[in-house]
């Protein structure tokens, strides 16, 4: 929630400040000539700012001359940032990786029965290929960066980067909605913990675990 509010706010806050200079170019139409209602304040403002160039609505004064340069030096500087500000942030990293982790949660919500493999090492992309091969759908928890990024498995949309020892991360993976897990750490004791986790998170499931030493 913190890092879609700091992605909304790189995104309003220059569209806050364009409405600023609008509003102001309103207010100042009015109040330096009276012949102008709110619709041709509006119109001087938007083609000025803008740059267009089209008719004049009245002969401007000298005052609304004045002011109409002051608007021109502010509102086209604000009107290129504005764009620039949002252009570049659709266009950014930042965004796609958001827009994909929001696809993927949504996506992770209206699954059930699914599976869910922590690890996603030579034994995780094992499981993953016989999951595939039965069609069976399931999420992948893996928390090495690299290797979430290199994933192009068919549902490479359910990858969540993220630790499997932790609660918060089953359950954002749906884990009292699986019907499995199986946990392929490198670690036997933290297959353990995601074990111990998953069981109490879910009674009815099922849990396959990787065991690296017999004991």
């Amino acid at each position: 929630p913190v890092k879609d509010a700091q992605l909304l706010r790189k995104i309003l806050t220059p569209l806050f400040i364009l409405l600023g200079v609008i509003v102001i170019g309103n207010a100042g139409f009015v109040i330096l000539d009276p012949r102008y209602t709110f619709n041709d304040a509006l119109y001087m403002t938007i083609t000025t700012i803008g740059t267009v160039g089209f008719r004049e609505v009245y002969e401007p004064t000298v005052a609304v001359q004045y002011f109409i340069i002051f608007l021109i030096v502010t509102g086209f500087g604000t009107f290129a940032y504005t764009i620039s500000s949002i252009t570049s942030f659709f266009l950014s990293d930042e965004f796609k990786q958001n827009y994909r982790y929001n696809n993927t949660m949504n996506t992770i919500q209206k699954l059930s029965g699914h599976v869910i493999i922590c690890g996603f090492g030579r034994n995780g992309r094992q499981a993953a290929h016989v999951l595939k091969k039965h069609d069976k759908r399931f999420v992948v928890i893996e928390a090495k960066k690299e290797v979430t990024d290199s994933i192009t498995h068919k549902y490479s949309d359910l990858v969540l980067y993220g630790d499997a020892t932790q609660d918060e991360v089953l359950e954002l993976a749906g884990i009292s909605r699986a019907s499995a897990v199986i946990t392929t750490l490198p670690v036997d004791a933290d297959n353990l913990f995601i074990v111990l986790t998953a069981r109490a998170l879910n009674p009815t499931l099922t849990i396959i675990s990787r065991a690296s030493d017999d004991n």
